[in-house]
């Protein structure tokens, strides 16, 4: 913060001059400059008194917090803080894995889910996931359909640690693991929409209100190391219309298939 002890390094330079003058009114002056004996005699106490209140001023209201110093800059940080939750961003994540997953299923009575794969992902939260199908919730997934060679090729290349095979049996396993947990629930409903397209952005819906988003890595190396954030899509209406519309568009062109 460049402002930070700005008013207190200008009260340092002031006392510094005022010694300077003492040193000079001390050994210095000579009868050839009395005047200039006589107008540092007469300035330097008042100057020297000045800066001591000075000094106790800055003091007293930095403690107040009432300077624009470092209470005032971090006051106007918190401030941006409240304007990105007031437009519904709720929460920065700098590791995937952070967010408090098992806590927003298992509060959660519909979830949708837009991915690329996610088999790791829920074979990492099955209890949670378990227990939303037993208090009857409803997953919607909507993934890139990597039967079609173009949704395959662009798959790879966001993958490019898994082959060709591997990334066919993570799409796989993707439906047939959820399925099997909800089977073992015994209650709750999965619908399977497989896209003519990739997504472009990984998300978790819940309730159609909480939105945890991540971006796919450019550089990824054998597992999840992006971050995410949580956005309330009701905060804002221009949010809550963006996701409408995408999961509208995901509905209307995906194919669905009903386990």
């Amino acid at each position: 913060m460049a402002s930070k002890y700005r008013y207190l390094t200008t009260i340092i330079v002031f006392l510094a001059i005022c010694v300077l003058a003492w040193v000079f009114e001390s050994y210095f002056s000579t009868q050839v400059t009395k005047w200039v004996d006589s107008l540092i005699l007469s300035v330097v106490p008042s100057i020297m008194a000045t800066g001591i209140i000075a000094i106790v001023f800055y003091i007293v209201i930095e403690c107040a917090g009432i300077i624009d110093g470092p209470r005032l800059e971090k006051q106007l940080l918190l401030n941006e803080v409240k304007e990105y939750k007031s437009l519904g961003v709720l929460a920065f994540y700098p590791d995937f894995n952070k967010v408090p997953w098992d806590d927003l299923i298992k509060s959660s009575h519909h979830i949708d889910i837009i991915v690329s794969y996610y088999d790791s992902w829920i074979n990492a939260h099955r209890p949670a996931l378990k227990e939303f199908f037993v208090n009857g919730g409803e997953i919607r997934i909507f993934i890139g359909d990597v039967n079609i060679s173009t949704v395959l090729e662009a798959t790879k290349l966001r993958f490019p640690d898994r082959s060709e095979q591997q990334l066919k049996e993570k799409v796989s396993k993707t439906g047939s693991r959820i399925m099997a947990i909800r089977d073992d629930a015994g209650k709750g409903s999965v619908s399977l929409y497989y896209m003519p397209f990739p997504p472009n952005y990984s998300s978790v819906i819940f309730d159609h209100e909480y939105v945890a988003l991540s971006v796919y890595e450019q550089f990824r190396k054998d597992h999840i190391s992006s971050q995410a954030i949580l956005i309330d899509a009701h905060k804002h209406s221009e949010t809550k219309q963006y996701w409408d519309k995408e999961i509208d568009g995901f509905v209307k062109n995906g194919k669905k298939s009903n386990p």
